[in-house]
């Protein structure tokens, strides 16, 4: 089915205009269209009916498609125009698109034409819906601005970058500012600053929201005048849903503020007297309330000055006490007469409030303190007492202001509550004062003292009492002795209270009633010495028990029971570490302790080897602790390490003290002659006392003299060993010639003396410059006879060719993983120490020690292997000379019978 299509054509060829009809009902339209070659007669054209597009030739002996574009543009008509040409030139056929051509197409190709008009009708429509639109929103943007001038709000509104650009004629009019002033942020120069921040925040946030917002602030009227104004602002979108921006509207709440902040006034100076007077009652300090009484009226009333003067009638001044807005130094400097010159004096004189709009007009008085501030207008009241006037209490102010009867009424409210409080304070100084001396007594004996009435109820319980029980006085007054006493003697506490109160004795001395036990606030019981008397007062009986904690006494009688008895086991122990166990065994039952551990000093790597642990620390036993970390215990003891020296470890290694574990050790230094030869920490749930610590002291000392000579006599005796050893060792080298022989005895010496699992030793073959194993000691697999190579191939080769003594305390941390997996793999070796055999000069093998736990040897140990090295060189040495010897002597013997034969 054809679409109609109605074409003004400008052309002045009758053929080139049936081509394009031709062209268009090919492309499917049925048209009505009309030629024309003149400007007169496109003119004429236009006027007689509508057409939906127009095609023009580019070059026309009268006329052009350019003129042709031009009478369309001024007369109006929005329609599409297509220029269609036998030859153009492209900058002919661009500066035509740029003046408003839509397309352009040649006849030598018009099949293109069907497709671009339907494309420029297509265009045209929409660009028809958008004109319509846009006339549509211009129309309602027009009746919106009238309507929002007319309406009685203030109405503005932003687009989406948060500028305004629209305010109604009733914000212009209130603001007294131009458009232009107000457009973009200038609104915001007319908000008050106490309101700015608030406001700006809150404008931007609703924006980054895209939500609704109320706000309420001060906005500066055109009289100068900031009034308040309750804000509401709403987002705005398109039908389509786009965002657009906010629009608001305002409206001036001043007079319900107005109304709304005297009630709040009213109730908030009802609060302020309210909370004060609970303050007074319930036994705050007079200055403490004057302070706070001095600020929040300074608030409420919004004034700059507040002051509270205190009368001293002796010098007849008044002293200004407490306030606010005052010069530093002031307060409790300044004094002001009491006659009639100040407001003060005045208000003193006459006894009622003195209310005073105007200083610089007063005639009552001049009070020139205050003019000296700037003071214009106050209100002063007279803060009464029953006997006479405690002083003045007055606000001001340096704007004028007319203070009214109901400020004056609060004012003396205040002055009533601050009365209250003096009044107070006064009577509890006479009788503090009365009882000052008996409490001073009470409270600085050392003893405790609880006084019980005759229920049985706490009425009196000093300081001393409190450190005993771990008890406030306040906790224990008022409540039944039975809080101070373990369950199991409450009912005979009770049964010797009722049988003394009816004896004739009035009291029992310390120690007649024994030991007896008290219990503590944290159920902790504890031995008492106590004495006991029974008096009476305004008819009622009472009883005074004087106590003393006998804890430390007897705890330090069992320790020093329990040091004796260790000095007593450890004479009778034969070796160190047999001593080292007891020694932690006695220290756990001396602080009744739940771990403990013991660190011996090995003097080569200065680390503290953790040789026995109890408790919680049972896992640390094998530990070992760098120097620098067990030395951080040490730096607690203030100057040089002292014998007997022990401190709470506040900072005991986490190794030695896991998290959670409860307060804090004690560690001992165990110090001889100045040195430290070990450490040893104990531990329970309960802080360690300041006795026990002591204590402590005196057990290190005994425990660490008992753990150097044991560990002296040990060192000795195996000296002496590695002497015979030695002996030995000489004996073997010098009395045979049989070098396996030989090097069995020096391996065995080695394995023994040294405690390593196992030995070996290799001989250097020349010839083959390799390394080859002759004999060993505690291997589970005999090596294979494969030569080792002399290079550094092997820890051996590295040892023979460095012409050092190569060791390697724990493979596992070493950089040898190759070997390492080797020995693991083959015997379970850990530690690794190899030996070069040296004799004249030249290396003759390598001795190897292996042990499958990790090495720590000692200067003395590596002498030893030395030494044991030194023999095995002179050994292999000898027989290798020996065998020279014989086979010289063979090969002369062979040349003598040769000689003869022949």
């Amino acid at each position: 089915m054809s679409t109609p299509l109605s074409v003004l054509i400008v052309e002045d060829s009758e053929d080139d205009m049936a081509l394009i009809v031709r062209a268009l009902q090919r492309g499917g339209y049925s048209l009505a269209y009309e030629r024309v070659e003149t400007a007169a007669a496109m003119s004429g054209a236009l006027d007689r009916q509508p057409w939906d597009i127009v095609i023009a030739d580019h070059n026309m002996p009268r006329f052009s498609a350019p003129a042709a574009l031009t009478l369309l543009k001024d007369r109006g008509f929005n329609l599409p125009f297509i220029i269609v040409s036998g030859a153009i030139g492209e900058d002919i056929a661009v500066a035509a698109m740029k003046a408003g051509a839509h397309d352009y197409i040649m006849k030598s190709n018009l099949a293109r034409l069907a497709p671009a008009v339907e494309r420029e009708l297509r265009e045209a429509a929409e660009r028809r819906k958008r004109q319509q639109a846009e006339k549509a929103l211009s129309e309602s943007e027009e009746r919106f601005h009238t309507m929002a001038d007319t309406a009685p709000v203030l109405i503005w509104m932003a687009g989406t970058d948060k500028f305004c650009h629209y305010f109604n004629k009733r914000w212009l009019d209130f603001t007294g500012r131009t458009i232009e002033q107000e457009k973009g942020y200038g609104w915001i120069e007319g908000v008050h600053s106490q309101d700015f921040q608030h406001c700006f925040d809150s404008y931007v946030a609703a924006f980054e929201s895209r939500r609704d917002f109320t706000m309420e602030y001060r906005l500066r009227r055109a009289d100068g005048e900031y009034r308040w104004i309750l804000e509401t602002g709403a987002p705005r979108y398109t039908p389509d849903g786009s965002f657009v921006g906010f629009i608001g509207s305002c409206v001036d709440i001043s007079e319900r503020k107005l109304a709304e902040s005297g009630l709040e006034s009213h109730v908030r100076q009802q609060a302020a007297v309210a909370d004060l007077g609970l303050r007074a009652l319930g036994g705050a300090e007079p200055a403490a309330l004057m302070d706070e009484a001095s600020v929040r009226l300074a608030a409420i009333l919004a004034v700059e000055y507040c002051q509270i003067l205190e009368l001293d009638p002796a010098a007849g001044v008044l002293l200004l006490r407490a306030g606010v807005g005052w010069k530093p130094g002031q307060i409790d400097t300044t004094t002001l007469g009491t006659q009639m010159r100040s407001q003060a004096g005045y208000t003193l004189l006459s006894g009622a409030p003195v209310i005073v709009e105007n200083l610089l007009t007063e005639t009552r008085f001049k009070s020139p303190f205050l003019r000296e501030h700037g003071v214009i207008s106050g209100v002063s009241v007279v803060i009464h007492g029953r006997a006479r006037p405690f002083g003045v209490l007055s606000v001001h102010t340096t704007r004028q202001r007319k203070f009214s009867s109901d400020d004056a009424h609060f004012l003396q409210s205040i002055a009533h509550v601050l009365a209250t409080a003096i009044e107070r304070k006064q009577t509890e100084e006479a009788l503090q004062e009365s009882q000052s001396r008996l409490s001073g007594i009470i409270g600085s004996a050392m003893d405790a003292i609880v006084t019980i009435d005759a229920e049985q109820r706490i009425s009196l319980f000093n300081t001393a009492a409190e450190q005993m029980f771990r008890c406030s006085a306040a906790q224990a007054i008022g409540q039944p002795l039975d809080r101070l006493l373990p369950e199991r003697f409450r009912d005979l506490h009770h049964k010797y209270i009722q049988a003394f109160g009816q004896s004739t004795r009035t009291r029992r001395s310390m120690r007649s009633l024994g030991v007896v036990y008290g219990l503590r606030a944290n159920g902790e019981e504890f031995p008492i010495e106590a004495s006991i008397s029974q008096t009476e007062a305004a008819g009622r009986r009472y009883f005074t028990v004087i106590m003393r904690d006998v804890t430390e006494r007897q705890r330090y009688a069992r320790a020093l029971e329990s040091i004796t008895a260790m000095a007593a086991s450890l004479r009778d122990t034969p070796t160190r570490a047999a001593m080292a166990s007891i020694v932690v065994e006695h220290v756990l039952a001396l602080v009744q302790g739940d771990r403990a551990a013991l660190a011996w000093r090995s003097p080569p790597s200065d680390e503290m080897l953790v040789e026995i642990a109890r408790g919680d620390w049972a896992h640390l036993a094998g530990v070992r602790l760098p120097a620098e970390v067990w030395s951080g215990e040490l730096d607690l003891v203030a100057g040089q390490p002292q014998p007997g020296a022990v401190v709470p470890a506040r900072h005991t290694p986490a190794a030695i003290e896991p998290p959670g574990i409860g307060p804090a050790p004690a560690f001992v230094p165990l110090i001889v002659e100045h040195e430290t030869l070990g450490l040893l920490w104990v531990g329970r749930h309960t802080p360690i006392s300041d006795v026990e610590l002591q204590l402590l002291a005196t057990f290190g000392e005994v425990a660490a003299n008992a753990l150097c000579r044991a560990t002296l006599h040990e060192q000795a005796d195996l000296r002496l060993r590695r002497l015979h050893a030695a002996r030995a060792i000489g004996l073997a080298t010098t009395a045979s010639l049989d070098l396996r022989l030989t090097l069995e005895v020096l391996l065995d010496q080695a394995t023994g003396q040294l405690g390593v699992d196992a030995a070996d030793v290799l001989i250097y073959n020349s010839r083959a410059q390799t390394l080859e194993y002759v004999c060993g000691r505690g291997l589970r697999v005999v090596p294979a006879h494969r030569p080792r190579a002399f290079a550094g191939e092997s820890l051996a080769g590295r040892a023979a060719i460095e012409r050092r003594i190569l060791g390697i305390a724990d493979l596992r941390s070493s950089r040898e993983a190759h070997v390492q997996a080797q020995l693991a793999a083959a015997e379970g070796f850990v530690a690794y120490y190899g030996v070069p055999l040296l004799a004249r000069g030249q290396v003759v093998g390598v001795l190897e020690l292996l042990h499958r736990a990790p090495l720590a040897p000692n200067p003395e140990w590596l002498d030893f292997l030395e030494t044991i090295a030194v023999a095995a060189a002179i050994a292999i040495d000898n027989a290798q000379m020996f065998e020279q010897l014989q086979h010289g002597s063979d090969e002369r013997l062979l040349t003598r019978q040769t000689a003869v034969q022949s």
